[in-house]
């Protein structure tokens, strides 16, 4: 006879193996399997219980790539997966007595999160398609820090030459070409990405919306689409995930500067920062925006982060309503 289901499942996740906890009613069973297509099949397998209608929660943190396999699979078994922010997992280990640190201790945790926690996200549901694409993004974000990185070395390099009025050698300019090179496929792999995203159910509609806001393009109306859940009910949660939202800092009658909380998808963040400087540098009534809270005292980066703020809640509405943007919405509503 098949054993009963455990109160909950806890993953930790490692490049290599996987630590996993099963919570029973007085004790706890820790086992270790490789992160790899054989290794989940043994998981799987030990996921056969009796019971399928009182199945537990199968719970991971999200750890970059080296989650997506695993939950990719166990979902794929039509078990109940759950992908959670490690700020949660965190709180749950802050809050035992003993501070131990160890891959059973977190997988515990976990499992502890899994029986007990009642706000866990939705169920892990994306399908392959989606992991390509979040490779993709993952690779695009590290292609644009060397981009950025070598852009700086060789416009110093080049600023050094003219000064001396040296002349370039054949390999400084081959370095040149290369770099555009880069580039241009930077802009294909965003192309990629858009065409992927585009290519879902429902996305190519609401990327039209999208792009008739003033500074948002085809590349960041296709991540917004596909990284925001667009089933939220407030525009604050997309402002949150963003990392756009800002911190209070506050202790009797002590209110020190508010700062952003940054706990949100950088690379959006970045995109959104671009979009609220290309709305303000082509678009009339961003300029004025822009030039009105310069007057209230905000500072250049405080101007367009505010605009970024302003381009989710617009781009909130106007999914919620089904409509493109027109120019007689109020930016200041």
């Amino acid at each position: 006879m098949k054993p009963s289901p455990p109160l909950g499942i806890g993953i930790d996740v490692s490049k290599n193996t996987l630590d996993v906890v099963f919570l029973l009613p007085e004790t706890s069973l820790h086992f270790v399997v490789p992160n790899n297509k054989s290794g989940i099949k043994i998981l799987i397998k030990k996921c056969s219980f009796s019971s399928s209608s009182s199945f537990p929660k199968i719970v991971m943190e999200s750890t970059g790539r080296y989650h997506l396999l695993c939950a990719l699979l166990l979902s794929s078994a039509r078990l109940d997966v759950r992908v959670i922010n490690p700020l949660l997992a965190r709180r749950y280990l802050s809050s035992a007595v003993r501070k131990v640190k160890t891959d059973k201790a977190d997988a515990l945790v976990l499992a502890q999160v899994a029986q007990f926690e009642k706000r866990l996200p939705k169920p892990f549901s994306a399908t392959k398609t989606d992991i390509l694409i979040r490779q993709k993004m993952g690779l695009l974000t590290s292609l644009e820090k060397q981009i950025q990185t070598f852009q700086a070395v060789l416009r110093n390099y080049s600023d050094f030459q003219d000064t001396l009025e040296l002349s370039r050698s054949m390999t400084e300019q081959t370095l040149l070409d290369s770099l555009k090179t880069i580039q241009k496929q930077r802009e294909h792999l965003e192309g990629e990405i858009s065409q992927l995203i585009a290519q879902q159910k429902g996305f190519s509609h609401s990327q039209k919306i999208l792009q008739s806001i003033p500074g948002i393009s085809a590349f960041t109306a296709s991540l917004l689409l596909f990284l925001l859940d667009t089933s939220c009910q407030n525009p604050k949660q997309w402002v949150a995930f963003c990392g756009l939202d800002i911190s209070v800092r506050q202790s009797g009658t002590w209110k020190g500067r508010g700062k952003l909380t940054k706990r949100g998808n950088s690379y959006v963040r970045k995109r959104l920062f671009h979009s609220a400087w290309g709305a303000m540098m082509t678009n009339p009534d961003f300029r004025s925006y822009y030039d009105s809270l310069r007057q209230a005292g905000h500072s250049y980066v405080e101007s367009l982060l505010i605009i970024s703020r302003k381009l989710l809640r617009i781009s909130f509405a106007l999914l919620q309503k089904n409509i493109p943007f027109d120019s007689s919405f109020s930016l200041f509503s």
